[in-house]
């Protein structure tokens, strides 16, 4: 008897396979019920109850697939029904119905696949269209009408993806547009236009990433970019200008991050700044300065931490200073200085 399947019970009547029943009963399926009646299959039938699928079943009639006919019944689903004809799928049909898709409809027809389409209603999207055309997809658009997506819009062809474009027009999203080209990514862009996106860009060229750079421009993001080159990450950088953040930049370097830095920029943080360096952490240093925080400075040396180091500066601690030196202790100083406390000294010594 195995844990994960606490029962499993198989009956086989006659050599025509007139009757097959399997009954499984397990910790995440309570029931499982599968029915197979006749060599070419004229009725298959599984019936799964378990937590978070209250009635799964599936019904195969012939060998060619003349009808396939998949029910589920569960918490987030109320019906999903998949109808499946001949063996070229000549029609292929799938209907989504619950709380949040109350239509998902897809048909495709053909070995090559010379048309895909699929209708989606919803709550959020009215209409969601998708025509496929062609083995190696010479062609392949998506048309989204919705309350918020106007009209999208997606064209992909050849195999290697030497061109996938994205049109995106919609009330936030005037203008979305991607490019794919080649196998290995040589030239990956993005450009989103919209009220609140000014524009949005995305290069990524070659497969170990040399160089992936997003540019963002909207009312509250100034300039968002990000530098990624290498596989082993030999620098990421971020820069971000808004209204609340004027400048906010990530550099990270190698594997075991040698070098990992942070500058943030903002209306509450003047300068937020993080040093980061090797695997057992010789050197972390943190600068904040703000409007409540004129600086606080935490440096970390070493797995013993043979000096930690905290300096905060602010309208109610002039000074706070913390020195933690050696694994058991062996220094332990706390300086606060503040309106109430004219000087605190705490030395503790074990």
């Amino acid at each position: 008897m195995h844990n994960d399947l606490q029962l499993i019970t198989v009956n086989v009547q006659s050599k025509d396979l007139q009757l097959f029943t399997v009954y499984v009963q397990s910790k995440d399926l309570q029931l499982f019920t599968v029915y197979v009646q006749s060599k070419d299959l004229q009725l298959i039938t599984v019936y799964v109850q378990s937590k978070d699928l209250q009635l799964f079943t599936v019904y195969v009639q012939s060998k060619d697939l003349q009808l396939f006919t998949v029910y589920v019944q569960s918490k987030d689903l109320q019906l999903f029904t998949v109808y499946v004809q001949s063996k070229d799928l000549q029609l292929f049909t799938v209907y989504v119905q619950s709380k949040d898709l109350q239509l998902f409809t897809v048909y495709v027809q053909s070995k090559d696949l010379q048309l895909f389409t699929v209708y989606m209603q919803s709550m959020d999207l009215q209409l969601f269209t998708v025509n496929v055309q062609s083995n190696d997809l010479q062609l392949f658009t998506v048309y989204v009408q919705s309350n918020d997506l106007t009209l999208i819009t997606l064209n992909r062809q050849s195999k290697d993806l030497q061109l996938f474009t994205v049109y995106v027009q919609s009330k936030d999203l005037q203008l979305f547009t991607v490019y794919v080209q080649s196998k290995d990514l040589q030239l990956f862009t993005v450009y989103v236009q919209s009220k609140d996106l000014q524009l949005f860009t995305v290069y990524v060229q070659f497969k170990d990433l040399q160089l992936f750079t997003v540019y963002v421009q909207s009312k509250d993001l100034q300039l968002f970019t990000v530098y990624v080159q290498s596989k082993d990450l030999q620098l990421f950088t971020v820069y971000m200008q808004s209204k609340d953040l004027q400048l906010f930049t990530v550099y990270m370097q190698s594997k075991d991050l040698q070098h990992f830095t942070v500058y943030m920029q903002s209306k509450d943080l003047q300068l937020f700044t993080v040093y980061v360096q090797s695997n057992d952490l010789q050197f972390f240093t943190v600068y904040v300065q703000s409007k409540d925080l004129q600086l606080f400075t935490v440096i970390v040396q070493s797995k013993d931490l043979q000096l930690f180091t905290v300096y905060v500066q602010s309208k109610d601690l002039q000074l706070f200073t913390v020195y933690v030196q050696s694994k058991d202790l062996q220094l332990f100083t706390v300086y606060v200085q503040s309106k109430d406390f004219t000087t605190f000294h705490c030395l503790c010594a074990v």
